[in-house]
């Protein structure tokens, strides 16, 4: 709006306020219970139709413009110059990401658990087969050691059969020679 236009009036309200210019221009800012500033600009073109724009505090501006046959034009801008287009492009890759850091973790989660899963079989799996394995050497080597055992006792008594076997037979031989020596001293 060209500065150069007098204003004619300006009113006041709790969250309004309207000042009417000379050339029949109205500039109306609102402001909303979310703390949103609306400024709406209403006006008549060259054409005797009537254009009304409609910025936010964004910076996001709509125009309507009501020509004099009757027909609507409405136009969308935004600050940056995105397309309403490019605005959903962005707003998709946006959910996209999301969607597959979320897939992500569920298949981590998962994958965790399939993990801790099978490492707690193949733990248990070794230690059953460890287990199985060490008790069997302990039985070989208690069978073992109870052989040698009863090897030792039965050395030691065929040694002590042996023994009283021998003494006999010496005690045998004293008595032949002793039976030798009188027939051949006789």
């Amino acid at each position: 709006m060209p500065e150069s236009v007098p204003v004619i009036t300006t009113e006041r309200h709790q969250t309004t306020w309207t000042q009417t210019f000379a050339d029949g221009s109205v500039t109306t800012v609102i402001v909303a219970s979310d703390g949103d500033v609306l400024r709406t600009r209403q006006f008549t073109n060259e054409d005797g139709g009537n254009v009304e724009t409609v910025i936010r505090s964004d910076r996001t501006s709509v125009e309507t413009t009501t020509n004099t046959d009757g027909s609507v034009n409405v136009l969308t801008r935004f600050p940056d110059g995105q397309s309403q287009f490019k605005r959903r492009v962005t707003m998709r890759r946006q959910t996209a990401r999301q969607q597959v850091r979320t897939f992500v973790d569920d298949v981590q989660f998962e994958v965790t658990d399939q993990l801790t899963a099978l490492i707690r079989d193949v733990q248990r799996s070794l230690r059953d087969e460890f287990t199985e394995r060490l008790t069997e050497l302990q039985r070989t080597y208690t069978e073992t050691a109870q052989r040698a055992q009863e090897s030792a006792k039965s050395t030691q008594e065929q040694q002590q059969k042996r023994a009283g076997e021998l003494k006999q037979q010496l005690e045998l031989l004293g008595k032949i020679e002793a039976v030798a020596n009188s027939v051949s001293g006789s």
